[in-house]
């Protein structure tokens, strides 16, 4: 796919500002030059790294900037679980509603984040037509990660009796022949309308019906068996492609039982747990009651133990630059492994991230980073302490900015108080979700200790692992034994 020059300048300016390599970057334009006109107009950022063999937020990162840059445009997708197909998609995470219907597998899901929420991206200079051809027609509307794609365009094209395109205000004839017994799925894919007509003894042999926002509009949908003629009328703003398609349930249900994993996508919950969307789309408009579902996400939870001491000690000045250089390392770990920082509170925050392993060494590079900050202060180190726990939660819109809510935050923040200074505590659910995590902490060097405590305003008992550094409980003291930390800030160093 050709692109001019001043594509490839203004993405190296993107790439340069947010610190990827011009190596990458440079795989980055190859790979993308390689797509077909139909990849580039739903590109799914998983495979689009894989091909440019780069690190998937690498790959995010330069479309995510990029988009705020105007090189590329993205949309949110909500995927049917049944046949891939893009029920819904819409401009702004605000558009995402609680449930959604496919047209297509006439079924209604439930919106999670992480499994039926898809983001995808686009180059507005794409002059992909997604009108010109059927088969590219069902893969435009089908998600790439959808294992069965090219197998549901060949369900299309074999079992569609009839089709239109039919522009604004038009009215275009659909004629087929219903078979007794069989029924049809009267369908709109952009207009994600649809329909299901029965052939029926007492069915009509002529029926009009209305396309536009709601959907079809008309008569009964029994249709009598043998010549049908079927008026549709678009009432939509844009031209449409409507196909009557005779509906063999079967076929589809033979995909499924092939099991056949699925290719990776960029899911709702990947985005907003990703820290340079946060920060270049923190701004985006929200509706005042947004709340969508999360199966499960792993929160992280820090503070900084004897930091209120150590205003009190070293002065306002020294003690201020300290806990920036703190929220500096904290920062650069979460986004190292494939986070976001939800939120500061003083000196503590919340980071959620996607995946339990990456949050467990996010929290491990962030004792390490303090460790490297301190290096100066020994022996004695500042008093960071993290927490984690991973659960559903629901993203909720607090003034403007993205948040999470729900029993799993309030059990994250608790854990995280379980924790004395320099300790790591994570729940049993985080063991439970990644096995791995027990060898990353003791590969780590830390003492792994399980425990089962009862957390303020929880009712049930949990599971706990603590984590010490070295193998031995960390020995920070109270505030009176820092005297050799504390006076070597006093003295600027």
């Amino acid at each position: 796919m050709a692109l001019p020059a001043e594509f490839y300048d203004r993405l190296y300016r993107v790439a340069f500002r947010q610190g990827v390599s011009p190596q990458d970057a440079q795989a980055f334009t190859q790979a993308y030059s390689t797509l077909s006109p139909l990849e580039a107009a739903r590109i799914n950022p998983p495979l689009l790294a894989r091909k440019a063999g780069l690190a998937d937020d690498t790959a995010l990162t330069l479309l995510i900037a990029g988009a705020r840059e105007g090189l590329f445009s993205f949309e949110w997708g909500l995927v049917c679980p049944g046949c891939g197909s893009f029920a819904h998609t819409m401009d702004t995470i605000s558009g995402v509603t609680d449930d959604f219907h496919c047209g297509f597998c006439d079924n209604t899901t439930t919106t999670t984040l992480d499994e039926t929420v898809e983001v995808t991206f686009a180059c507005p200079s794409n002059s992909f037509d997604p009108l010109a051809d059927l088969h590219d027609h069902v893969c435009y509307h089908t998600s790439q990660s959808y294992p069965y794609q090219t197998e549901l365009a060949a369900y299309h094209q074999r079992n569609t009796v009839a089709e239109a395109r039919i522009d604004p205000g038009q009215t275009v004839d659909l004629t087929f022949t219903a078979q007794p017994g069989q029924d049809y799925r009267l369908i709109s894919l952009e207009s994600h309308a649809s329909r299901t007509l029965y052939t029926t003894a007492d069915g009509a042999a002529t029926l009009d019906v209305v396309v536009d926002g709601s959907g079809f509009c008309g008569p009964g949908p029994s249709l009598g068996a043998g010549p049908v003629r079927l008026g549709v009328t678009n009432h939509c703003e844009d031209r449409i492609w409507v196909q009557v398609i005779r509906r063999v349930p079967q076929e589809i249900a033979a995909y499924s039982a092939d099991g056949r994993p699925p290719q990776p996508r960029l899911s709702g919950k990947n985005l907003l747990t990703n820290q340079v969307f946060r920060d270049l789309f923190g701004i985006q408009e929200l509706i005042p009651d947004l709340h969508i579902r999360v199966q499960a996400i792993t929160l992280l939870f820090t503070d900084l133990k004897g930091s209120t001491e150590l205003y009190d000690r070293a002065g306002d000045l020294p003690a201020y630059d300290l806990v920036q250089k703190h929220f500096q390392v904290l920062r650069q770990a979460v986004q190292a492994h494939s986070g976001a920082i939800v939120k500061t509170m003083g000196d503590a925050i919340m980071a959620a991230f996607p995946d339990p392993a990456q949050a467990v060494r996010a929290g491990m590079a962030m004792m390490e980073g303090i460790r490297a900050l301190s290096e100066d202060w020994k022996p004695e180190q500042p008093g960071l302490k993290v927490g984690l726990h991973t659960g559903p939660a629901l993203t909720v819109n607090t003034g403007g900015a993205l948040d999470f809510f729900g029993q799993t935050v309030n059990i994250a923040a608790r854990v995280q108080g379980l924790a004395e200074a320099g300790e790591i505590v994570l729940s049993t659910a985080v063991q439970a979700a990644t096995p791995e995590v027990t060898a990353l902490l003791t590969a780590g060097g830390y003492h792994l200790s399980p425990e089962t405590s009862r957390l303020k305003g929880v009712a049930q008992a949990h599971g706990v692992l603590r984590c010490r550094p070295g193998g031995a409980p960390v020995a920070l003291g109270a505030a009176g034994s820092r005297k050799g930390f504390f006076s070597r800030l006093l003295q600027g160093k």
